[in-house]
């Protein structure tokens, strides 16, 4: 009887537990759906609100519907007037700065006009020894736009360099080399055309530098350098002068490295140095 009593009791129990169990799973169960119906409720919401919108925008009445699209189209021609005003602003600063740009180029030649003549003062009363100045002037009134770098290598590689860029092409354009050649076999100063073109392209460095070299003459305008500095600045004075951007009668001296006074620069051609000017 007793044993019977113990196993009724010990099933009680174990149903007991199985109940406590299921009432565990059935809670899980209900929180996990709870959060699933929560999540999808969140999902939804951007859609409801979405449709919301739609709803309040077909309740609109027809006459408040007129006024906003009467007040869209004020806006969109307000916006339209203001993009008009805008290019016209536009237009008026590029008038201005294209006649600011052409004021200040018509500033910087009276600028290089100056610079000359007094070059040119100087130069009459004692020696003036200077690779840069008169290159200088003479780009600054043929390319007044330019600063003196950019204006030095769009000079070269257009008037006086084939392939300035390329360092294995490029070579002397021929008027160069007739200056080369003419040095050489006129003047005694000679040098391979191959170091020219490479003093050439890289020429604005070299005349920023002073020119050391001494000269016995009282006054003048003297230039050069070691080869091939020299038949460099040569070729381009020369061609300054034939294209008028320097004055074609101002005397400009070539030296050697020892300071020698080789010949003259003059209307855009080499010439003897004249008996009445310095070297006589």
């Amino acid at each position: 009887m007793s044993s019977t009593c113990g196993i009724g009791k010990r099933r009680g129990e174990h149903v007991q537990m199985d109940r406590r169990k299921k009432r565990r799973t059935d809670k899980k169960k209900e929180y996990a759906g709870e959060r699933q119906q929560e999540t999808c409720g969140a999902a939804l919401q951007p859609l409801k609100m979405i449709f919301q919108n739609a709803l309040n925008r077909v309740l609109i009445a027809p006459d408040h519907r007129e006024n906003l699209n009467n007040a869209f189209t004020a806006l969109e021609e307000m916006y339209n007037d203001k993009q008009a005003q805008l290019q016209e602003l536009k237009k008026d600063k590029a008038a201005q700065l294209e006649i600011s740009q052409g004021l200040l180029q018509d500033t910087r030649r009276s600028l290089a006009e100056a610079r000359e003549k007094c070059l040119q003062t100087e130069s009459s009363r004692h020696a003036v020894l200077n690779n840069r100045a008169l290159i200088e002037i003479g780009l600054l009134r043929k390319f007044p736009g330019m600063t003196t770098t950019q204006a030095l290598d769009h000079f070269i590689a257009k008037h006086l360099l084939q392939n300035p860029k390329q360092r294995k092409s490029r070579k002397l354009r021929p008027d160069c080399v007739s200056v080369c050649n003419q040095l050489a076999n006129q003047y005694n100063l000679a040098c391979s055309h191959a170091s020219v073109a490479n003093e050439l392209s890289g020429l604005m460095h070299e005349i920023s530098k002073p020119l050391h070299s001494r000269v016995k003459a009282p006054a003048g305008y003297f230039v050069g350098g070691p080869s091939p500095l020299a038949q460099a600045i040569a070729c381009v004075l020369l061609k300054l002068q034939g294209l008028g951007s320097i004055a074609r009668d101002m005397d400009v001296f070539l030296i050697d490295d020892g300071g020698k006074i080789v010949c003259r620069l003059a209307n855009g051609k080499i010439q003897p140095a004249s008996p009445s000017k310095p070297g006589s």
